[in-house]
């Protein structure tokens, strides 16, 4: 099922949904709101839609996320296998074609609510030709996009019809993500904390921890005995590495934290913590 990336960062749609989240949030939200995601990120409005339910989710993010998942698909139609390609081309075809329609009276609507329909079965149609293994990514792609165009139609039970087989793969991307907010979190406390001890206490401390590296009982402990193994072929360049190694990781551990470094770890942070809140929200959606 494709490598060690999650499925989403697979199809790079965490980076599309936090597009998605920007674009509909620009023009979208109240004053208030707007205040709220200067002092707290965009965050704060995840948690505002869940609040009020599906209806305010699907009518403030419908658009956008399907603007954005229109053209991932532009991008990765040619990883489709042929027999694919032809109806998921002509499905996202008709919905660039409904998209960009104005619907003024409700013959427009009717109307281009039948062609996101055809769209549909054409997506259904490629879905159906997915193999559930190989074209495990592929599969899933469809899904999201065909929730997405259920949202844009404004039709939620389409949607969540849709989106039950991305409930588990939702599940198991906040799972990975928390994973890495914990990491971050780590990350993070490790900077401060370094840079609580000082300049000066860093340089002892760096100093103590390289002169181990000259301590024959460390060097027994990490590398064992020279006499045992320095007549294996390699043996002396493998110690040279292991040592330069170690020492690359002391330098790195005792190095001191620049206001920009522990600028960056938080915002990346913030931005880990975004992607969670839009994935629980969209799983709420779909849930309810």
């Amino acid at each position: 099922m494709g490598g060690s990336l999650s499925i989403l960062e697979r199809l790079d749609l965490p980076a599309s949904f936090a597009e998605a989240a920007a674009e509909a949030f620009k023009d979208g939200i109240g004053d208030v709101t707007k205040d709220a995601v200067a002092a707290h990120g965009v965050s704060v409005v995840w948690s505002v839609l869940a609040s009020e339910g599906a209806q305010a989710f699907a009518g403030t993010i419908a658009g956008p996320l399907l603007h954005v998942l229109l053209r991932v698909a532009d991008r990765t139609q040619g990883q489709l296998k042929k027999v694919m390609r032809e109806p998921f081309i002509s499905g996202t075809a008709k919905v660039k074609r409904m998209w960009k329609m104005k619907v003024i009276t409700t013959a427009d609507r009717v109307l281009r609510d039948a062609e996101l329909t055809s769209a549909l079965e054409d997506l259904n149609k490629a879905y159906s030709y997915a193999d559930p293994v190989r074209d495990y990514d592929q599969r899933i792609q469809i899904r999201f996009l065909q929730v997405s165009i259920a949202i844009f139609m404004d039709a939620p039970g389409y949607a969540q019809s849709y989106g039950a087989e991305l409930i588990p793969v939702l599940d198991q991307s906040l799972s990975e993500v928390r994973k890495e907010i914990i990491q971050q979190e780590q990350s993070l406390e490790k900077l401060s904390s370094r840079r609580s001890l000082g300049k000066e206490e860093l340089a002892r401390e760096r100093q103590r921890r390289l002169a181990e590296l000259r301590d024959p009982s460390f060097l027994y402990e990490v590398l064992g005995s020279t006499a045992a193994f320095e007549w294996k072929p390699g043996y002396r360049e493998n110690r040279e590495r292991i040592l330069q190694s170690l020492r690359e990781g002391i330098l790195k551990e005792t190095a001191w934290p620049t206001d920009t470094e522990i600028a960056l770890a938080r915002s990346t942070l913030e931005q880990t913590k975004q992607r969670a809140d839009l994935l629980r929200s969209l799983k709420t959606f779909l849930e309810q």
